[in-house]
């Protein structure tokens, strides 16, 4: 069962608006250093059943298989970039493949098969649940977030994942940590970290001061959101630990232009 929707969204100044691609009053001509780029997605969802290869015998009704649903929103048009690298980093977040003429694909790696049978009347024990959502769009960024979640047939307890793609539009570029730092940051950085998860008294696996940076980041209206995967530093019932940082907290270390990329404001 699977199926895919289009949307268009323009940003016009500070706002998006929704528009269709063939409004006439839009004539200006769409490159990567515009100031109100046009912005195009495309919705994709899958709902399928998968057989687990080589799964363990289990006296469990459906244990050779897991139900696999996915959902997500790509990019089709983001000023006059090439999306190629950002969606193709999308697609292997959201266990797809797709294209805008062709047919969605679920990815789900060589442990899992994918089967024409019925999701809604075939038991399955596993399960894997996949959303690629648009966390935040402005004219200068947008930020998707991948959320995955799965449990396989007889496992203590299921397991999740949060992941983050921060793409600024101006220059087409996915952005990592260095990239929205000043040289030098990530001592000052640690030592932030490590003495916020102590004020929210985090029952840690770890000793908190060998706590380093987590490669999963988000930028948000607020600032910058860090996010530590499960078992990555405290047990699984603590679940993922995030560190929030408003913008002016962080704001010696952020690189030139950053304050203006989350709040807006002109650069000083």
């Amino acid at each position: 069962m699977m199926k895919k929707v289009k949307f268009i969204v323009f940003a016009a100044m500070s706002l998006l608006l929704l528009a269709s691609c063939g409004d006439k009053g839009s004539k200006r001509d769409s490159d990567a250093k515009d100031e109100n780029p046009v912005v195009e997605f495309e919705g994709y969802g899958f709902d399928v059943i998968a057989e687990v290869v080589d799964a363990d015998t289990l006296d469990s009704e459906g244990w050779k298989y897991c139900r696999a649903c996915g959902s997500g929103m790509l990019p089709k048009k983001v000023g006059g970039n090439d999306l190629t690298l950002l969606r193709d980093t999308l697609e292997k977040l959201g266990s797809v493949a797709f294209a805008s003429t062709g047919k969605i694909v679920p990815e789900l790696g060589a442990e899992m098969t994918v089967t024409a049978l019925n999701p809604d009347s075939t038991a399955a024990c596993g399960s894997r649940y996949n959303v690629l959502s648009l966390s935040l769009a402005t004219p200068k960024l947008l930020v998707w977030k991948s959320y995955v979640a799965g449990y396989r047939c007889a496992a203590a307890h299921g397991i999740y994942r949060t992941r983050f793609v921060n793409y600024r539009i101006s220059d087409g570029k996915i952005l990592s940590i260095p990239d929205i730092m000043k040289p030098g940051y990530e001592s000052s950085l640690k030592d932030m970290l490590r003495e916020k998860i102590k004020e929210e008294n985090v029952d840690l696996l770890v000793p908190v001061d060998s706590i380093g940076i987590p490669p999963a980041f988000q930028i948000t209206t607020d600032g910058v959101r860090f996010v530590y995967g499960v078992y990555d530093i405290a047990p699984y019932a603590a679940g993922e630990v995030t560190v929030d940082f408003n913008g002016y907290e962080i704001e010696d270390l952020l690189a030139p232009g950053m304050l203006n990329m989350i709040y807006g404001i002109p650069d000083e």
